[in-house]
């Protein structure tokens, strides 16, 4: 008789089942894992499978394989496990220990693409052309399959999504200094996974052994309310989870709030922070660990040289794009005709509040809002109605003018040389409401520029 053998090892508890050669469960057995004891998990692991291989009539018949769902995962490179919230396993190498241990080939696989992959094939997700698998236990995981493919990843949990942050919903509750074991602040996991439960039950009720009443809780529990309402602060643990390069900061909150809860996090100053003096820019530098400061437009190549020689971070400059005559981004003309910030909401003029007019004589008007921002001529091209550089008439004016500045755009590819001279580190090219196609040519050209 074929026997397949296969091992849930979870951090609370490892589980053995055998089926027949039809998938039929012969055999389902459990014990409790022994926390924080490597040489007992593998006698556990061990006496589990000899159990269960004697048990279904196979004991005649020499065990050749054992497949292992297990948290984490096993590195590639070392053969060693990492990742697991089962701590004692990390560095540990379960596959070469349990081969030599029960004389047969052992197959190792996170357990949350088993689940995954399971449910894909013949369970709750048959079917389903993209499956994402989540487990909520002593830890929390997720699998990803596709096309009945488990996607692993270069490390072999893509679908890992309990080590996300979640500043906001600590904060909420109060609880600001969790740290999970993977070294990182107010992981999913610390809130989702049974002991994350167990610990806020507890931390509600202000009782040790408050889990006791955990699925019979008493009416006078209330669970604490939790509203996700701090944009910046996901927008942070977002950047964190996908491990960003760098993020660009201009708010002294939000830098003070990186730096303390993100230190791996590489910080940039925006230049809408309105640092353009040595003594700003060291300020942030020694505060919040900024490591590149972007600099105003209306400053000097040789103010730029002087810059660089008195601060302890990179630089970029502006070199191409907007010129922006307004205090560097923050611009009200846009919040004060369509009620959208230019800032909050990332567009100098929504395209909900944008009109294009053909008029009688055939004539083409442009409008934002209830306002009319320039009119074109018949046969004439019509830009995207910007406030800054619209034409405007007034009486100190016998003819429409552009009263803030006209639409055209920084260049100073000509500059190049001398701003690398002068200590830029790298080059902002203004991309707000620009094309795929605009913002690919316009690098490429600067990347030649720089390169020859």
């Amino acid at each position: 008789m074929i026997v397949r053998i296969g091992i849930d090892l979870g951090g609370t508890k490892i589980e053995v089942i055998a089926l027949d050669e039809r998938g039929h469960c012969l055999l389902r057995e459990r014990v409790a894992t022994p926390q924080s004891d490597y040489a007992a998990t593998l006698r556990a692991i061990v006496g589990l499978v000899e159990m269960a291989h004697s048990s279904v009539g196979a004991g005649e018949t020499p065990l050749s394989v054992v497949g292992i769902g297990i948290p984490g995962t096993e590195s590639a490179d070392s053969g060693l496990i990492k990742n697991a919230n089962s701590t004692w396993l990390n560095g540990k190498p379960l596959r070469s220990d349990l081969q030599r241990l029960l004389g047969c080939e052992i197959r190792l696989a996170n357990d949350a693409n088993c689940f995954a992959l399971s449910e894909a094939i013949d369970g709750a997700a048959t079917g389903a052309a993209v499956v994402f698998g989540v487990i909520l236990g002593t830890g929390v995981g997720g699998g990803v399959v596709v096309n009945g493919q488990v996607l692993k990843g270069i490390n072999g949990i893509a679908g890992e999504w309990g080590h996300n942050p979640l500043p906001e919903f600590a904060n909420e509750i109060g609880d600001h200094d969790r740290v999970c074991y993977c070294g990182r602040k107010h992981c999913i996991e610390l809130y989702l996974s049974g002991p994350g439960l167990v610990h806020d039950h507890a931390h509600s009720l202000k009782a040790p052994d408050a889990h006791r009443t955990l699925f019979g809780a008493p009416p006078a529990y209330r669970p604490p309310r939790v509203s996700s309402t701090n944009w910046r602060a996901d927008a942070i643990a977002i950047a964190a989870s996908v491990a960003a390069d760098a993020i660009i900061v201009a708010d002294i909150g939000v830098a003070s709030f990186a730096a303390r809860e993100y230190p791996h996090l590489r910080l940039h100053l925006s230049v809408q922070a309105g640092a353009s003096s040595p003594e700003a820019i060291r300020y942030y530098c020694e505060e919040f660990d900024v490591k590149r400061v972007v600099l105003p437009r209306i400053l000097t190549v040789a103010e730029i040289a002087d810059i660089h020689r008195q601060i302890p971070c990179e630089i970029e400059a502006f070199v191409f794009g907007n010129i922006g005559m307004m205090a560097e981004g923050r611009c009200s003309l846009t919040n004060y005709v369509t009620g959208v910030s230019t800032n909050m909401d990332g567009v100098c003029s929504p395209a909900a509040a944008v009109r294009y007019d053909e008029e009688a004589d055939g004539s083409l008007t442009t409008r934002l809002g209830s306002f009319i921002i320039d009119r074109y001529g018949c046969g004439d091209s019509g830009g995207y109605p910007t406030i800054c550089k619209g034409r405007y008439s007034c009486s100190a004016q016998p003819e429409p003018y552009y009263a803030f500045e006209e639409p055209r755009s920084l260049n100073l590819s000509a500059l190049l040389p001398d701003l690398m001279r002068a200590g830029v580190t790298a080059l902002k090219i203004e991309g707000r409401q620009r094309s795929r196609a605009y913002v690919k040519s316009v690098v490429a050209a600067f990347r030649k520029a720089v390169d020859d």
